[in-house]
């Protein structure tokens, strides 16, 4: 019986590669503890851009940094129907893998209509979707918000404060297109 290279080689060097998995996990605590490190950005970013409400969340294994407006969010609910801003899987979560861009609350779009009315007025411009990718279940319009610098880990407020500024170009730029979509989709 012949083993496969690849299994050789990890078994000649299993106690070097063991230890370098080991720092996935460090890098997974730090990359959420540095998005959750973001939230108090929200309020003053929102206050700036007029009439927007923060939404800030950790609940059910996602952090939410959103901006909404008040008429996204049915009364009394706890989520905002549709908010731009970024969102990372706890559990999963890499310094280069936040989603960011246009999310709904796909458990109160059952039927998809108002993913549906984002679709329909991003195809009205094609230029505001450009750069993005779309659509899925809970984002219909989307990109990974990439470090700007290689070494972004030199300089964490530099990224942070390009994360909040790509959050404040999203709502710019999609706010419109958002408000459109929930008076299509009430």
């Amino acid at each position: 019986m012949k083993l496969d290279a690849k299994l050789g080689f990890y078994l000649k060097h299993r106690d070097q590669i063991d230890e370098w998995a080991e720092l996935v996990e460090l890098g997974r605590v730090a990359a959420d503890k540095f998005f959750r490190s973001l939230a108090p950005a929200m309020a003053p970013l929102a206050k700036r851009l007029g009439e927007v409400e923060p939404f800030v969340s950790f609940a059910k294994g996602y952090g939410k940094l959103f901006l909404h407006r008040s008429g996204w969010r049915e009364p009394g609910a706890e989520w905002p129907r549709i908010a731009i801003g970024l969102e990372w899987q706890c559990s999963k979560v890499r310094f280069d893998r936040a989603w960011g861009g246009v999310w709904v609350q796909a458990e109160m779009d059952e039927d998809g209509r108002l993913a549906r009315a984002v679709e329909s007025e991003l195809r009205k411009g094609p230029d505001v979707a450009s750069g993005f990718e779309r659509p899925e279940k809970w984002w219909p319009l989307w990109r990974y918000e990439a470090p700007e610098d290689a070494e972004f880990w030199n300089d964490l407020d530099a990224f942070g404060r390009q994360l909040v500024s790509a959050m404040e170009g999203y709502w710019v730029r999609f706010s419109p297109v958002v408000e459109r979509a929930v008076a299509c989709a009430p």
